[in-house]
């Protein structure tokens, strides 16, 4: 009978598995090749820049010549020693990052060595092999103890009439008894002697077998308790090298990237996400190699599909995790728990690049609200919730998604907007956070948000008056969106950012022939997007590309946006005016500086000179606009719409009084005829023709005078003009310097200063105000006597 067993029959009966753990851990951490690694960090530390060069040079050198570094010249009594022997002043930071790496490899080294004792035997553990196989001799010696015993036993008597079954089948002799284990097992007649029992063998090779599971279930606790206070350790190392800049993730060191060392981290940041105040920095620490492998899978285009080994990583740490422990991460408060809520959020990244994202938040972007309708309101509002705690989450994201991540992430943001408006009008709730922070987060991606922004229908969407008129972040979202999809990276947009071009154009169209709905509430661009419309619309290289269209500049496509932006908020309208502004002067500036005697500044002024006036035609059209429905402009847009039609900074004198008079043309009370949009319209028209655009017109000669363009730097006025946002307040010398001592106006002042520059300006400029039609309305006397009542009629009030 073979009493031998081996250690998977140990395995297999007990409930402690430490041969197959030792194996796994000995395959997971590989201390062989630890002293060639040492080496290569000790060389690579020599040439790397920083400790985040580290890695990479290390990764380099272990993939050209692992096998001739001489590993064994950093060994010391089986501990790696390269304090003296591999680091001579490559700087203090490298140094430091290469003896966190040593230290780390040195308890790994320890590690094994414990979990070796537990199956080899050392310092005074027995060790599993030695305990099998001294188990299976002990079986085979009781079992021929057993043996030897019941041969040694006397020969029962024959029987005389064997038919006949008596008590004592052997002539009164007993069967005898051998106890083994506290259990008495009695022989049996065989040829002539006693045998043992048949069921003797077996259950002494279970009693051992089971004897030896007992001690390989404890010597499994006692594998188990070394691996886990090693990974612990590790997580602290590996914290500490992140945080001085090592990637943990690259490297010939593997130790920190294992599956198990996943699942180790996932499952300790389960435990404490349970926990009602967690500790931040153990879950940072936990997290810190999620992150590190988020950061490696970053492309030029976002997160690129993780490596096998990456994906592998993701899997073992999002595997022990749940949707519920990822929202009570979003649900976490304050600064301390930030990096951590940060490393985890961008592990979903990682982890959701492809078409499906990761399962534990397939609830919120594959999934509608109203799906929880059949719950009743309750049910809606309950998972709008949940859907705000994973927006909590990814808000703290620092990575930019792929693009399939990031158009479902779109998509779920809207969706949850349309799915919540009846919360919205019903029962008064508040706006969904988690939309806005979705949509933000995708907007990091450009190409996801050019892509959606090249078709109109998904502008309409994003538009949409009912859902957007509830972002909870006015809109700054909606803004990142437009902002990414649209605005170039650099200067300007490079053949590569086509799609962006094409996205912008997309983008304007839709604004333009949409703008009366757009301007009369039907569709609704949020305060916060409304500014980054402006940037688009403003964009030096829009403004340029406007004199493309059919030789007419600003094309009529443009004069619809302008009069969006500036019948939107009253910060928009100055926004965007900042922006033609500070266009003019670059423009003019470049003019100045390339086009000296070719005759294109004279165009070139023209030209500017119609953008202004097409702003300032549709600032006055918002006004008349405003009268028109009988609304009233706070006194704050007015002063805006002051500043836009440039009658701020007037100089004293008879003009002066009249700087407030665009702000007060909405009703010009006490003024015979009785006032009207229509005449109020022409007035300003007036006031625009006669004195507006003189801060663009300093521009103008500030460009000019900088570029030395025609001598405009030397001279007196140069010496006397102040800048565009300097301080006009100048004495009656100072006018009389510049020719202005009978008329003392800064427009006027500059139109000298500028000659036939200015004159070409303020003609393209008064083409786009539709000064004629005003001339037919009534006459310049008639304008003058009008605006002269109405200062007297306010000096009245006064």
């Amino acid at each position: 009978m073979d009493m031998s067993f081996d250690r998977a029959d140990v395995e297999a009966v007990g409930n402690g598995k430490p041969w197959t753990h030792r194996e796994e851990f000995a395959a997971e951490v590989d201390t062989e090749h630890m002293a060639d690694t040492a080496s290569i960090f000790a060389r690579a530390a020599h040439e790397a820049r920083s400790a985040g060069d580290l890695a990479e040079r290390a990764t380099r050198m272990g993939q050209q010549a692992g096998a001739h570094h001489d590993g064994a010249a950093f060994v010391e009594d089986d501990r790696i020693d390269i304090t003296a022997a591999g680091l001579q002043g490559n700087g203090e930071g490298i140094d430091n990052v290469v003896r966190m790496v040593v230290r780390a490899m040195n308890r790994a080294m320890q590690a094994r060595d414990e979990v070796d004792a537990q199956i080899d035997g050392a310092g005074g553990v027995s060790g599993m092999q030695p305990i099998l196989e001294r188990n299976v001799a002990r079986a085979a010696a009781a079992w021929r103890s057993a043996q030897e015993f019941f041969a040694a036993q006397q020969a029962p008597a024959q029987q005389v009439f064997p038919s006949v079954q008596l008590p004592n089948a052997f002539g009164g002799a007993r069967a005898p008894v051998f106890d083994f284990d506290g259990v008495e097992y009695q022989g049996v007649p065989s040829g002539g002697g006693w045998a043992p029992p048949a069921n003797l063998p077996a259950d002494i090779r279970d009693a051992y077998l089971n004897m030896t599971a007992d001690d390989a279930y404890w010597a499994d606790n006692e594998i188990t308790d070394a691996i886990r206070q090693y990974r612990q350790k590790l997580a602290e190392y590996g914290a500490e090298l992140e945080e001085a800049g090592f990637d943990t993730s690259q490297g010939p060191l593997g130790i920190w990237r294992s599956p198990e060392m996943a699942a180790f981290n996932g499952e300790e940041f389960g435990k404490l996400i349970g926990q009602s105040s967690p500790d931040a920095e153990l879950l940072a620490r936990y997290s810190a190699g999620l992150n590190s492998i988020a950061e490696d899978g970053q492309g030029p285009h976002g997160a690129k599909p993780p490596t096998p080994e990456q994906q592998a990583y993701l899997n073992a740490f999002f595997g022990t995790l749940d949707t519920d422990d990822l929202l009570k991460a979003g649900q976490l408060f304050g600064p301390r728990y930030e990096q951590a809520q940060r490393y985890l959020a961008n592990g979903v990244i990682a982890a959701s690049t492809g078409p499906e994202p990761l399962d534990d938040i397939r609830e919120f972007v594959k999934e509608r609200l109203t799906a929880h309708q059949s719950e009743g309101a309750f049910g809606v509002r309950q998972q709008a919730e949940r859907f705000d705690d994973f927006g909590d989450l990814m808000s703290h994201a620092t990575l930019t998604p792929s693009k399939e991540f990031s158009t479902a992430l779109i998509n779920a943001s809207l969706n949850a907007q349309e799915d919540f408006q009846y919360q919205r009008m019903a029962f008064g709730a508040d706006p969904l956070e988690g939309s806005p922070q979705l949509l933000s987060l995708a907007a990091k991606n450009d190409a996801a948000a050019a892509e959606f922004l090249s078709d109109e229908n998904r502008i309409g969407r994003l538009f949409d008056a009912a859902p957007t008129a509830s972002w909870a972040d006015n809109g700054a979202a909606v803004g990142d969106l437009i902002r990414s999809g649209t605005l170039p990276d650099g200067p300007t947009l490079t053949q590569g950012e086509a799609f962006k071009r094409t996205a912008r154009d997309t983008l304007m169209r839709f604004v333009s022939d949409n703008s009366d709905a757009i301007i009369q509430g039907q569709y609704d661009i949020p305060a916060r997007a409304e500014l980054t419309l402006a940037d688009v619309v403003g964009h030096p290289e829009n403004l340029r590309a406007m004199q493309a269209e059919d030789g007419v500049y600003p094309p009529p496509s443009q004069q619809n946006i302008f009069s969006v932006l500036m019948n939107g908020e009253a910060e928009t309208a100055a926004h965007f005016t900042s922006h033609v502004d500070a266009y003019i002067e670059e423009e003019a500036g470049r003019v100045f500086r390339q086009a000296e005697g070719t005759g294109d500044d004279h165009t070139e002024m023209r030209m500017l000179g119609k953008l202004s006036g097409a702003v300032s035609n549709a600032a006055l059209d918002t006004l008349h606009r405003v009268e028109q429905r009988g609304d009233e402009l706070s006194a704050d847009t007015y002063d805006i719409f002051k500043g836009v039609l440039g009658v701020v900074g007037e100089a004293p004198g008879p003009w002066g009084a009249i700087a407030g008079v665009t702000s007060g043309l909405a009703d010009l009370p006490g003024v015979e005829p009785e006032a009207t949009a229509e005449r109020n319209d022409n007035l300003r028209r007036y006031w625009e023709e006669n004195r507006g655009g003189a801060e663009q017109l300093n521009r103008i000669y500030d460009a000019a005078r900088d570029a030395r363009y025609r001598g405009m730097h030397e001279g007196e006025a140069a010496r006397v003009i102040p800048q565009t946002h300097g301080d006009w307040d100048l004495s009656p010398e100072q006018w009389d310097a510049i020719g202005s001592h009978r008329d003392p106006n800064r427009r006027h002042a500059l139109e000298r200063a500028l000659g036939e520059l200015g004159d070409e300006f303020l003609e393209g400029r008064a083409g786009m105000l539709g000064w004629d039609e005003v001339r037919n309305d009534f006459d310049e006397d008639e304008a003058d006597r009008l605006l002269r009542e109405y200062r007297e009629s306010l000096r009245g009030r006064q």
